[in-house]
């Protein structure tokens, strides 16, 4: 019998089926691995995963990802596999609302009604982020505020600082919101953003939200605070070379210092801005940068620097595509530049086109600094009048920012105060928590005690031994708790104390303009403001010690008061850090600021010597002045002010011995001597 041959087509079907289960089995794999990376919450370790592929050439690129991970969600879809379409749509969500795909994709798919009462709340938090991001791409601001607020509310309930979305939500609302200095809103979003962001590491991010708040702090004249958001970015930015980054916070650090009429360091600033955007090789920073260098240049008759920076500006310029916001700098740089060389008819006229444009441009700041280069213009022209009205406008401007300025200042401070009380609230309640677990440890401990008695010797002392242990810990926690507390009102004592250290200096200044005024409610509104900031502990502790030492701190206090008062001041400052902690610098700090204080309040001084000093066992500060003087005794028993005896409550907490010598009109000195110097050192 003859074999028969098999049709070839009878060994092709199993090997093509074969190849349509690899294929679908493939497809699956794919689309889990797509469905592992949506379930990502952190952006920064997505996005590290996303190199780990590409380098693995799991993936050409983040492109050809996104493009089959919009392949899965289409298939999801049309199998309606509700749970899986809903995280790619919030993975796929962003780059199609950067794409301006997202209307498009809602037409055809119906998203919304897959949200259920059953979907999990993270998803719907996600979910109402996309939209609102989308509300705010297509400029509808109140909608998209509603929906990032909403997807805030859902994320408060999740709880898991893992989701980058819940940040960035908090971001937007501050951005949002700076454009109508809405402060007490923008510093709730903001803390709560950053720290969602420390936890998630996610520096850049958190950068851009620190970024915000300065600008928000320096709005509202709280330039201290301002500067050390200012430096934490600079710091990160020189650590990523992000010189791009550099550029702009030089640039707003240098605004500042104008802003204080500290113009030796808006130079100081202007310079590294320059530097870092010249190494950029971009046009635009360059621009900026050359533009704020020729206003500095021309408002402090510089006339090298003028030249020069024209001149770099014009070549910048010439390089851009000329945008509206590229226009209105340009007039800038051409008025300042035709006010240099005094064609004030020119500059006038250029003034008032730039006027106009930011006039439509629709910025406050656009537009009072062109009032500014027109005030200027129209004195050196010797147009008082003009000059006049010019002025009066900058005036009202000023007087209305400075309004706003008090009131969100008092917020500012309710709320760091606040913030930090809550915190030794927790650490109060963590530690009763564990109190009264010792404690009923113990309890227990005595039951099985009672019960373990007619057991044999050895059983008895092992019980015994567990009980004193037990006691002994109760011991050591009750003992912490009660240090705890003790912190609680030394912070409330201090607070009491330390009420017009800082704060009440500038509030006292504007007190005394406000009087200049027509208007008497400024005057009372200023008032009432110091009256309520006195009331509030203002228990911050001065950043310049904890980020550079005593040494730093003291010089820096020496140095504004020698520019803000008439003063003569001479200091001979040893460099202490290494031997005092952070606990005695903030002490001696404080001290140090009262004295100074008192002295240009009270003692009519025309000089101040202030040295501090160290010896083998000793830290010796001496402050001395030649004013009128006082009798000290008396002045202690009948004064109401807070000041000496802070002075006196501060010494005694470090342990340090007091000397004060004054007599009517021979001056006073003020020595503060810190004994046991090696038990104070840093460990």
């Amino acid at each position: 019998m003859k074999n028969k041959s098999c049709p070839l087509f009878v060994y092709a079907i199993p090997i093509l089926m074969g190849l349509m289960h690899s294929a679908v089995f493939a497809q699956q794999i794919n689309e889990t691995q797509i469905l592992d990376i949506a379930n990502y919450k952190n952006t920064v370790t997505r996005d590290s995963l996303f190199t780990k592929l590409i380098k693995a050439k799991v993936y050409k690129s983040e492109r050809d990802f996104y493009t089959k991970a919009e392949i899965a969600f289409n298939n999801f879809y049309l199998i309606k596999d509700t749970v899986s379409t809903l995280k790619l749509f919030n993975l796929l969500g962003t780059i199609w609302v950067n794409n301006k795909q997202l209307d498009s994709v809602l037409k055809v798919k119906q998203i919304q009604s897959l949200i259920t009462k059953n979907t999990p709340l993270a998803q719907k938090a996600i979910f109402e982020s996309v939209l609102a991001e989308n509300l705010r791409h297509k400029g509808l601001t109140e909608q998209s505020r509603a929906k990032s607020k909403k997807s805030i509310g859902l994320f408060e309930q999740v709880q898991d600082s893992s989701y980058s979305a819940w940040a960035n939500e908090h971001r937007r609302l501050v951005i949002d919101n700076a454009e109508t200095n809405d402060f007490s809103t923008i510093i709730k979003h903001a803390f709560a953003g950053m720290a969602l962001y420390r936890y998630q590491k996610n520096i850049p991010f958190l950068n851009k939200i620190k970024s915000a708040l300065a600008n928000c702090y320096s709005l509202n004249y709280l330039f201290e605070p301002a500067q050390v958001l200012r430096n934490e970015i600079i710091l990160d930015s020189k650590a990523t070379d992000n010189n791009r980054q550099l550029v702009f916070e030089y640039l707003n650090s240098s605004l500042d210092q104008k802003l204080q009429g500290k113009f030796n360091k808006q130079a100081y600033y202007l310079n590294y801005a320059t530097a870092y955007a010249d190494s950029t090789g971009n046009n635009f920073l360059k621009f900026i940068s050359y533009n704020s260098y020729l206003v500095y240049a021309c408002q402090q008759n510089l006339k090298t620097d003028i030249e020069k920076y024209y001149r770099l500006s014009e070549i910048a310029y010439n390089q851009l595509q000329h945008s509206a916001y590229d226009k209105l700098l340009y007039l800038d740089v051409q008025g300042y530049y035709q006010y240099s060389l005094g064609n004030y008819a020119k500059a006038e006229k250029l003034g008032l086109q730039k006027l106009k444009l930011a006039e439509a441009f629709d910025s406050k700041e656009i537009i009072m600094e062109t009032h500014e280069l027109l005030a200027l213009i129209y004195n050196a022209s010797n147009e008082k009048e003009k000059a006049i009205e010019q002025e009066n406008f900058l005036l009202k401007y000023q007087n209305a920012t400075k309004l706003d300025a008090l009131k969100n200042q008092l917020i500012y401070y309710q709320t760091t105060f606040e913030i930090k009380n809550k915190d030794l609230k927790i650490v109060t309640q963590k530690n009763n928590i564990a109190l009264l677990g010792a404690k009923n440890k113990l309890k227990k401990q005595w039951l099985i005690f009672g019960g373990l008695g007619l057991l044999c010797l050895f059983a008895f002392i092992t019980v015994l031994r567990s009980r004193n242990f037990a006691k002994n810990k109760q011991k050591l926690q009750e003992a912490f708790t009660q240090d705890i507390i003790n912190t609680q009102e030394e912070e409330r004592t201090r607070v009491s104390l330390e009420l017009h250290d800082g704060v009440g200096q500038q509030l006292m200044l504007l007190t005394r303009k406000s009087k200049e005024l027509t208007d008497p409610s400024l005057e009372i509104l200023a008032k009432e403001t110091l009256e309520n900031l006195r009331s509030i502990s203002q228990g911050l502790y001065p950043i310049l010690l904890e980020r550079f030492g005593f040494t730093a701190g003291i010089q820096d206090l020496i140095d504004t008061l020698d520019e803000n008062s008439d003063l003569f001041f001479t200091s001979d400052i040893e460099n202490i850090d290494e031997q005092i902690n952070v606990n005695i610098a903030l002490h001696l700090y404080r001290i140090c600021q009262e004295v100074l204080q008192n002295i240009i309040k009270h003692a009519e001084a025309k000089s101040v010597e202030i040295s501090v000093s160290k010896t083998a066992d000793q830290i010796i500060l001496q402050i001395k002045d030649n004013g009128k003087g006082f009798n000290y005794q008396q002045k202690l028993l009948t004064s109401k002010s807070l000041g000496m005896k802070s002075i006196l409550e501060r010494c005694k907490i470090i342990n340090a011995k007091l000397d004060i010598k004054s007599a009517p009109n021979k001056g006073t000195a003020v020595k503060v001597i810190l004994k046991q110097l090696n038990s104070n050192k840093k460990s």
